[in-house]
């Protein structure tokens, strides 16, 4: 069976996040069943010059058994669906975006144009989340309704990660099919020890884009309230993805007190998370909504306790020990939290940290990815 796959970006591109370890946990998961080719960019989020040592516009192997097509932005994206339609013959075809013209809208009107008889397949990868279209709403919403006038969403399949993505799906395109099947996270193994945990003192991490939508500054204010009085270590990983929202964090970085220490460390590549991530004690991400949030599961794999908010499918944290999922509308519960582990011993703390593994490790057990993933790529009877 084959599948065709459409993805804005693609490894070794990393700068993107999520998107990325979905697609390649996908392919991971279920290479001994069927034939991956993947059609994607020639160079990583942000980017002006390909990726070094990869040929482009022609299929090479990946690192899972896969075939990838990096393409120029050089190559017309229409005309060059309708070429790797003829030349792979997929049984379906799928799209690891929502709001992409050239790996969504392009390659869905060549295949309408082509007539394409097999399943097409859309994961939006929480595009479609209120808190994600609040940002850039009129230029999406010009999106959505060409969508719609162009008839790109007939006989399209949706997959949605969980049942808030099921809904936000169908509040737009009530008429289609649409499927749950949650994330596929990556269960590597450790690769370093976790750090101890001295009363008053805390190390705290952030790895995720630097946008509106993670709400880095929220986090940020509530350091500058928090009753912290020793040391304080806060690292950030991600990709500045709003210079001017960059700033408007670094404004507020300079007022925090003189004992937490801040620091930007650039976009984290996904090799080497789970090296980094044990040298924390906290993993903190008030985000405005995630449809799941592969680096919140990296972070209780690796037994690092996390404070999100409670727009993610991160819930019981607290309950579970592994961590606190809190709503934004309640800062003062962030600050707390935040409080309350930097009291916290190292008997207390590995209450904690072992909860967070438990956490990640129940969840990945549960769940027959491998069953469900060949159910939605099942192809057409015909």
């Amino acid at each position: 069976m084959k599948v065709l796959i459409f993805t804005d970006w693609y490894y070794p591109g990393y700068k993107a996040g999520g998107p990325i370890q979905s697609c390649r946990n996908l392919i991971s998961t279920l290479r001994q069943h069927m034939n991956f080719f993947v059609v994607t960019s020639d160079r990583d989020l942000g980017e002006n010059s390909p990726f070094e040592n990869i040929s482009v516009n022609e299929w090479i192997p990946g690192l899972n058994g896969e075939q990838v097509f990096y393409m120029s932005p050089y190559k017309k994206a229409f005309a060059n669906t309708l070429q790797l339609l003829k030349s792979v013959k997929p049984d379906v075809v799928y799209f690891n975006s929502m709001f992409s013209s050239r790996f969504t809208i392009a390659p869905l009107i060549a295949i309408k144009s082509a007539g394409y008889k097999g399943r097409v397949i859309l994961a939006p990868r929480g595009m479609l989340h209120k808190g994600a279209l609040g940002f850039k709403s009129g230029k999406k919403k010009l999106f959505l309704s060409l969508f719609k006038t162009l008839g790109l969403h007939k006989k399209l399949e949706f997959h949605a990660t969980d049942q808030q993505e099921y809904h936000d799906i169908m509040l737009f395109f009530p008429g289609n099919e649409c499927s749950i099947v949650e994330n596929i996270p990556g269960m590597n193994s450790l690769q370093a020890s976790r750090i101890p945990k001295a009363l008053g003192e805390l190390r705290l991490v952030f790895v995720s884009r630097i946008h509106e939508k993670k709400n880095l500054h929220f986090l940020l204010e509530i350091l500058g309230q928090a009753n912290l009085p020793g040391s304080v270590l806060f690292d950030i990983y991600g990709y500045v993805d709003d210079k001017g929202y960059m700033a408007k964090c670094s404004r507020i970085l300079a007022g925090l007190p003189g004992n937490i220490k801040v620091q930007f460390k650039g976009p984290l590549p996904n090799a080497d998370v789970y090296n980094v991530l044990p040298n924390y004690h906290l993993f903190v991400l008030p985000t405005l909504g995630e449809n799941f949030g592969h680096a919140i599961f990296e972070a209780l794999n690796a037994g690092v306790p996390v404070v999100v908010s409670d727009r993610t499918p991160w819930r019981n944290l607290k309950e579970e020990n592994a961590g606190w999922d809190l709503p934004l509308e309640n800062g003062s519960a962030f600050k707390s939290a935040i409080e309350e582990v930097f009291v916290m011993d190292d008997t207390a703390f590995t209450v904690l940290s072992d909860g967070a593994k438990t956490k990640a490790k129940n969840f990945f057990e549960k769940m027959d990815y491998q069953h469900k993933y060949m159910k939605l790529f099942r192809p057409n009877e015909s």
